[in-house]
């Protein structure tokens, strides 16, 4: 076989693996990555620094972030070698996001030179990504009102470059980001615009998650019902995925609908503890940490050098500083207050609603 044949048979495997992990298929995803790689080990080139920021994509996306520094730091150099500015962004904005909790920021500064090369060369797609992992990145460290500048200033970039999936994602983010403020209103009016724009492919269109998983907690804090449709979608995107970023979300929900008494406690303590046991460091799954407290009070977690101060007062049952540590990050007192204590009114509503962490 020449070597322009291997080259196009490794980066065909590389983009088998992308539209894999499209379809929900975690384990193929990840199989045709490290397939790529092992095609193109003797073709030093863009495909191969292609195929290692995939890889370095994948274990980001899976919180394994010990693993995105070596085919990061790989692909950044044949990059740059190639003179490939595409891939170097798409390859800092991997590593950028793997110090979210370790180093944020230089974790932020990676980040910032992924958006600044993608921008200078019109890349919008990586421009695009770059955007919605700094918005992301600030949800993470627990910097809400941060997150939600940031994401409504680049929500409108997306769709005027024709990103209007990322536009989407990053809509959901602000819902996200309003939920943690207890502001409930504004959250389920911005998920619903969102929502109801991909109403007819939201099952299909994992970008439409964020805001229909925004619908289903709003639902279930108001007392309005588990929102079906939306449950659907947490199902869907489940199916076939071990990828960390979707257990965590699947974890919480079915730990705030046991707390509901809508699942049953113990198979929620179950997927919860899977998780935690799947980490390598419990910092990267903060609200997991807070649901298995919460639900089993009495569970050996794991230690941490890098939870951040909410979660480590609140798992440390330091209830006052735990409440002035959550209205530090933006929400009101009384909204802190509640979420520590469980329960609280939502607003100028009269429904008792249960606040514990989305």
């Amino acid at each position: 076989m020449s070597e322009r044949d291997i080259t196009r048979e490794g980066d065909s495997y590389r983009r088998l693996s992308r539209f894999y992990w499209v379809a929900a298929d975690g384990n193929s995803a990840r199989n045709y990555a490290d397939k790529a790689i092992q095609t193109l080990a003797s073709q030093r080139g863009p495909e191969l620094a292609m195929a290692q920021s995939t890889v370095a994509q994948l274990a980001m996306l899976d919180n394994n972030y010990d693993a995105v520094v070596g085919p990061s730091n790989s692909a950044m150099q044949l990059a740059e070698e190639f003179e490939r500015p595409d891939i170097l962004s798409h390859s800092l904005n991997n590593l950028g996001m793997s110090f979210v909790c370790t180093d944020p920021d230089y974790g932020r500064s990676l980040l910032q030179r992924s958006l600044d090369t993608a921008t200078e060369i019109r890349s919008f797609d990586n421009a695009g990504r770059a955007y919605t992992n700094l918005a992301f990145f600030e949800l993470a460290r627990l910097n809400y009102r941060q997150a939600i500048d940031f994401a409504r200033q680049r929500v409108q970039f997306c769709r005027d470059t024709d990103q209007e999936g990322m536009a989407t994602y990053l809509s959901g983010a602000v819902a996200w980001a309003q939920i943690q403020l207890g502001q409930y209103d504004d959250a389920f009016d911005q998920a619903r615009q969102t929502y109801s724009l991909e109403a007819d492919m939201a099952i299909s269109n994992p970008q439409a998650f964020s805001s229909a998983i925004s619908i289903l907690w709003i639902s279930m804090r108001r007392g309005d019902g588990p929102g079906v449709e939306a449950f659907e979608v947490l199902q869907s995107f489940i199916v076939g995925m071990d990828e960390m970023q979707r257990l965590c979300v699947y974890a919480k929900v079915m730990a705030e609908r046991a707390w509901l008494g809508l699942e049953p406690r113990e198979r929620a303590i179950e997927i919860l503890s899977d998780v935690v046991a799947k980490v390598n460091d419990i910092c990267h799954v903060p609200f997991v940490v807070l649901w298995l407290h919460k639900l089993d009070p009495g569970c050996s977690l794991p230690s941490s050098n890098y939870l951040l101060e909410p979660v480590r007062l609140q798992i440390s049952g330091r209830w006052r500083e735990t409440a002035n540590a959550w209205a530090a990050k933006g929400g009101s007192a009384r909204y802190a207050r509640s979420r520590v204590l469980g329960s609280r009114r939502l607003g100028h509503d009269s429904q008792r609603l249960r606040t514990q962490p989305a």
